[in-house]
């Protein structure tokens, strides 16, 4: 049985459907990620979770419990707010013990579970320090420790890491996991990082316009978009119109605009005729001077245009004979070496079929 089983939920805002027929079965333990842009539905579904806003239509289920009528404080789930919301006044240490003082827990419990929770988030030495006096990752980590210290089944986190810079939020990335494998609580993580989603989650729900698109483990997800929203939205991904031309089991062959005539891989069954889009990311795509294609290869003429040095890799912009411009990204510390290209140069790019993906517009 899932710890969280959301079946049918939807949310009006007038006309607005802000979240529409979502069902989701969410495991004990999980690290589940709901992962959409701005606008997409997803923090108003955790909210519906909490209990802060009230279904229109459907029910959500916490251990076989219908929770949908009940209200925040009565669900044993707490939420992390990207602002953490702590109180200024109260040191560290007050502010993690506050919903144990709220339930007139003894003193001596609540020193001692403080305790704990400041060790389980590496903050032993800061429990008499108040908020103003912490960095933004230390004052997310007292955030956590809050919503963890009356050991709700579940934690929901509301975008906790996009206030911080690059260099700590890819801290606490890790810090998360680790915690979350400690403690074992289920985590909702809402965010619209696309990285942050693949590193952190054991599945990831993405959203768009209130629904649900696809649900799958992180390398499935990248690997094996369902259509072109997720194909676009997860990673960066080449893509072109195309329509079926002749189907081969798992490869079809393609008319593909500015390209002609390739080969690509499937994932669901197609008909001859049918319009669609072909998904290429650039890691996927192979540079040379020179290149005699291989069995199951595509191979295309074109010349190098612009280029981007990241230091680990290259990110290239090829146009092709037919129009067309890709983009390849190439690692600068291949094995062996590897030829460099510069702007002008004439050049062969080749993928294999089963790299690119034949998916629904």
């Amino acid at each position: 049985m899932p710890v969280l089983d959301i079946r049918n939920a939807s949310r009006w805002f007038g006309d607005l459907s802000a979240v529409h027929d979502v069902s989701l079965q969410i495991e004990a333990g999980e690290f589940f990620t709901l992962l959409g842009p701005s606008g997409c539905g997803k923090t108003t579904l955790l909210r519906l979770i909490a209990g802060f806003e009230p279904l229109d239509q459907g029910q959500i289920f916490l251990g076989g419990r219908d929770m949908s009528s009940f209200p925040p404080e009565a669900r044993p789930i707490h939420t992390v707010f990207q602002s953490y919301a702590l109180f200024p006044h109260m040191s560290v240490a007050e502010n993690i013990g506050f919903p144990l003082r709220m339930r007139s827990v003894s003193r001596a419990e609540i020193q001692a579970r403080v305790r704990e929770a400041l060790d389980d988030v590496q903050l032993p030495q800061m429990a008499g320090r108040y908020p103003d006096e912490l960095s933004g990752g230390q004052r997310q980590r007292v955030a956590i420790a809050r919503a963890l210290i009356d050991q709700p089944e579940i934690l929901l986190l509301d975008e906790p890491l996009a206030a911080l810079d690059l260099k700590l939020r890819e801290q606490m990335r890790m810090e998360l996991i680790k915690l979350q494998q400690e403690v074992g609580i289920t985590f909702v993580y809402v965010t619209h990082d696309q990285s942050e989603a693949l590193a952190l989650s054991h599945r990831i729900a993405v959203m768009n316009e209130g629904k649900v698109i696809q649900v799958d483990v992180p390398d499935r997800i990248y690997e094996f978009p369902i259509n072109r929203f997720v194909a676009d939205f997860i990673g960066t991904c080449n893509l072109i119109d195309a329509v079926v031309a002749a189907v081969d089991g798992p490869i079809v062959q393609l008319l593909a605009d500015g390209l002609g005539t390739v080969r690509a891989h499937i994932e669901q069954a197609v008909q001859p005729g049918q319009a669609g889009v072909l998904a290429l990311r650039p890691e996927k795509l192979r540079i040379d001077h020179d290149h005699a294609p291989a069995p199951g290869e595509n191979c295309f003429a074109g010349v190098i245009r612009h280029q981007l040095y990241l230091g680990d890799v290259t990110r290239y912009m090829v146009q092709l004979e037919g129009g067309v411009t890709l983009e390849a990204l190439l690692p600068n510390a291949a094995a062996g070496g590897g030829s460099s290209f510069e702007i002008g140069d004439q050049v062969q790019l080749a993928w294999h079929d089963r790299a690119g993906r034949f998916l629904n517009a």
